[in-house]
């Protein structure tokens, strides 16, 4: 009994996996795909902004499954990586937070992780 059990836990586990690589990768490539296109094309500052909250709110909805599997499609960022790239486009710390639909404090707190992050880099001896 227990070992049938086993079993049918491992292919429960086996089929739940399986289901998250395939909408990561519907995902990746009938969607994604699409924003880079529309993201190379000659976009306004408010076009660009509609772009950025599609792929924060698209990262968003598929982050229960990224967590597990973002190592395999590293499109998905997190929010202190796209927060990264927002402050290398020079983006103030309230527009990032319009853009991403999180508070400023959020932005704030990975702005913070990003410099202690630099700092602790530039410290480790290459």
């Amino acid at each position: 009994m227990n070992s049938a059990l086993k079993v049918l836990l491992q292919r429960r586990e086996d089929d739940r996996k399986e289901l998250e690589e395939k909408v990561l990768s519907n995902v990746k490539e009938l969607v994604v795909h699409n924003l880079e296109k529309l993201r190379s094309t000659r976009l306004d500052a408010k076009q660009s902004g509609y772009v950025d909250v599609l792929e924060s709110n698209l990262n968003s909805i598929v982050s229960p499954f990224s967590r597990t599997l973002s190592h395999q499609i590293p499109e998905f960022h997190s929010c202190g990586d796209r927060v990264a790239d927002l402050v290398r486009q020079g983006k103030r710390t309230k527009e990032m937070a319009d853009l991403l639909n999180v508070s400023q404090r959020t932005i704030e707190f990975h702005r913070q992780n990003i410099r202690n992050n630099s700092a602790s880099n530039k410290r480790k001896p290459i």
